[in-house]
C-alpha cells in the first residue's frame, strides 16, 4: 500500500526529532494524515484476512516505510530518496523477495473465486426455503418442520391443509442443497453477508482444519489497534449447517486460556445447565502472533521513547531494512507483567519522565460455534429479556468455578 503526499512537515504524521521523544506529531494537519493511513488500514484489515501489511508514505522526496498489524505499526525514520534512492529500492526489492505470508496474507483464509464450487453453494444456502425456514417470533407454530412421527393425527392434518409444505421423507435432496431446519433469521443473516463486491473466504479453525466459508461480517471491528473481532454467521462445508464464526486477536500471555476452553468446561459437566454457545471446534490460527509487540526500538532503555497511545514504534536510521524481515516471534507467550505499565516517579521529584506501557502480544484465534443468536436488544417481550438476564447472571456466577 503506498500512499502519496507533496512533501513538507504537515504533511508528515510521525516527527523524528520531536522535543517530547514522541514518534507522531499532534499538529492538527499532521494528525489527520496519520488518522487518514489508519482509516486506510482498518479497511484493508476488514476486507482482507491479513497478519500484517506493509505500507509506504511518499512524502515529496521523502518516504518512510511502515509495517502494521493489530498491536501497532513500525515506522522508519524519513529518508530523501531523491539523495538516496538505493534505500527506497533496498526495501521494495526485499518486499519482493518475500513469500505471501511473510508480506502479511493469512494462508489459513483462502479467498473464493466466483467460479468455485463452494462460492456457489453459498448463494444456494442463502436462498429463502419455505420447507426448511423456521419462524422465531414468540409462539410460532413449529410443528409443521418436526418429523411427521412425532405429530398427532390431528396435528398432522391441519399441517397438511395450511402453511408451507415439507418433503415428503422419501424426498432425497441434491447432495448441493440445504437439508436441516433453520432459524429464517440466522439465513437472513447469512444471504446479507453476500454482499456484491465483497470478498468470501473459506477459513480454517482448530487443530483439524475445519472449514467455514464466510462472506461480509455481521459484526466488523471499528478499530485498527486492538482485537479486531469480527463475527460471521458461516456455511460449515462439513455438515452444510449454517454457524457463527469468531475471528479476533486475543491477548496472548501465561495463565490467559482462549475463550473455547471455557465454554468446553462450562458445558461439559451436564449438572451445570448454563445457557453458553456450543463450541464446534477453536483454536490459534497457526501460530500468528502480533509482530510490532516483539520489535525492540533502538536505544529504548534510553531517550528513544516511542509512543504508546497509537501504538507505534520508531525504527532507526540503521534499520531500515528492518520492516522487511519476516516475523520470527510467533507461538511466544508472554508473562503478562512484561507488558504492564511502568511505574510513574514519585511527583515530589520533579521529573517529567512519563510511563511507558509495552505494546499489547496478541495471538491469532477462531472460534466456531453452533448457535447463531440474535442481539439481546431483539427480545420480544418482558419475561424473555429477563429470563435472558437471569442465564447471563448464573454463567457468571459459576465462571469462577472454571477459572
Amino acid at each position: 500500500f503506498i500512499e502519496f503526499k507533496k512533501g513538507g512537515t504537515c504533511n508528515d504524521p510521525f516527527d523524528d526529532d520531536a522535543a517530547d521523544g514522541q514518534a507522531e506529531s499532534w499538529a492538527e494537519s499532521r494528525k489527520k494524515i496519520r488518522g487518514q493511513l489508519l482509516w486506510y488500514m482498518r479497511d484493508v484489515f476488514l476486507y482482507q484476512h491479513r497478519t500484517g501489511l506493509y505500507s509506504l508514505l511518499i512524502n515529496g522526496p521523502e518516504f518512510r516505510a511502515m509495517r502494521w498489524d493489530r498491536s501497532g505499526v513500525l515506522v522508519t525514520r524519513a529518508t530523501n530518496y531523491a539523495q538516496d534512492p538505493v534505500s527506497l529500492l533496498r526495501i521494495l526489492w526485499a518486499f519482493a523477495l518475500l513469500e505471501l505470508p511473510e508480506q502479511g496474507s493469512d494462508p489459513t483464509a483462502i479467498l473464493l473465486s466466483p467460479d468455485s464450487a463452494e462460492y456457489k453453494r453459498m448463494d444456494i444456502w442463502a436462498k429463502e426455503n419455505e420447507a426448511l425456514d423456521l419462524p422465531y417470533e414468540h409462539r410460532s407454530d413449529l410443528s409443521q418442520f418436526l418429523p411427521p412421527s412425532t405429530l398427532t393425527d390431528a396435528t398432522a392434518e391441519n399441517n397438511q391443509s395450511s402453511g408451507p409444505s415439507r418433503p415428503a421423507p422419501s424426498t432425497r435432496y441434491k447432495a448441493n442443497q440445504p437439508t436441516k431446519p433453520v432459524f429464517k433469521f440466522i439465513r437472513d443473516k447469512f444471504r446479507k453477508s453476500l454482499v456484491a463486491g465483497w470478498p468470501r473466504y473459506k477459513l480454517r479453525i482448530g487443530p483439524e482444519g475445519r472449514e467455514f466459508l464466510v462472506g461480509k461480517p455481521d459484526f466488523p471491528g471499528s478499530s485498527m489497534f486492538g482485537r479486531g473481532t469480527r463475527g460471521y454467521v458461516a456455511l460449515d462445508v462439513l455438515t452444510g449447517e449454517l454457524v457463527w464464526v469468531k475471528d479476533s486477536w486475543r491477548p496472548f500471555y501465561v495463565g490467559v486460556e482462549p475463550e473455547g476452553e471455557y465454554l468446553r468446561a462450562m458445558t461439559a459437566d451436564p449438572e451445570n445447565r448454563l445457557i453458553v454457545p456450543t463450541v464446534i471446534t477453536h483454536g490459534d490460527v497457526g501460530g500468528q502472533c502480533t509482530f510490532a509487540s516483539t520489535f525492540t526500538a533502538p536505544g529504548e532503555d534510553e531517550d528513544d521513547a516511542e509512543s504508546e497511545s497509537a501504538g507505534i514504534e520508531e525504527t532507526g536510521p540503521a534499520h531500515s531494512d528492518s520492516p522487511v524481515d519476516p516475523p520470527q516471534t510467533a507461538g511466544v507467550k508472554r508473562r503478562y507483567e512484561e507488558d504492564a505499565p511502568m511505574e510513574a516517579p514519585d511527583a515530589t521529584e520533579g521529573s517529567s519522565v512519563t510511563t511507558k506501557p509495552g505494546l499489547r502480544h496478541l495471538i491469532h484465534y477462531r472460534i466456531a460455534v453452533a448457535e447463531v443468536c440474535l442481539k439481546l436488544e431483539n427480545f420480544q417481550y418482558g419475561a424473555q429479556l429477563l429470563r435472558l438476564i437471569e442465564h447471563c447472571i448464573t454463567s457468571k456466577s459459576n465462571l469462577s468455578t472454571f477459572l
